[in-house]
């Protein structure tokens, strides 16, 4: 799961920025963004599709860059600032689930499945 913030996640947000700058400047590309940022494209795109949180020490410059608004810009930083492991969360959030045998164990027996389903 992505980092939420208010009205989609942190990659919605900077989707939709990066979208009304194209909108602005057609040329200017996620290659464009991520050389104003000193990153990699690869990174960026692992960013705008919610892999990876924003570089915290490039916040202010990715704001400045995307043209966020006020509410934007403190959205995103509390998104990032105030969850530290919040791209080791996205990383284990996306990755496979693997039901272990004890859950298993647990879903298979006919007297917990009652109690499964009360609660």
């Amino acid at each position: 799961m992505a980092k939420k913030m208010i009205g989609g996640t942190v990659a919605d947000s900077l989707r939709a920025a990066l979208k009304r700058k194209q909108t602005a400047q057609p040329a200017y590309s996620l290659r464009a963004l991520a050389r104003d940022l000193g990153v990699s494209p690869a990174f960026i795109s692992k960013v705008m599709s919610g892999q990876k949180l924003p570089p915290k020490e490039r916040l202010e410059k990715l704001s400045y860059v995307l043209e966020l608004d006020v509410l934007e810009k403190e959205a995103l930083v509390k998104a990032v600032m105030l969850d530290p492991f919040a791209d080791k969360v996205i990383a284990r959030a996306t990755a496979p689930i693997k039901k272990s045998a004890s859950i298993e164990r647990l879903t298979s027996d006919a007297s917990n499945k009652e109690f499964l389903r009360a609660g």
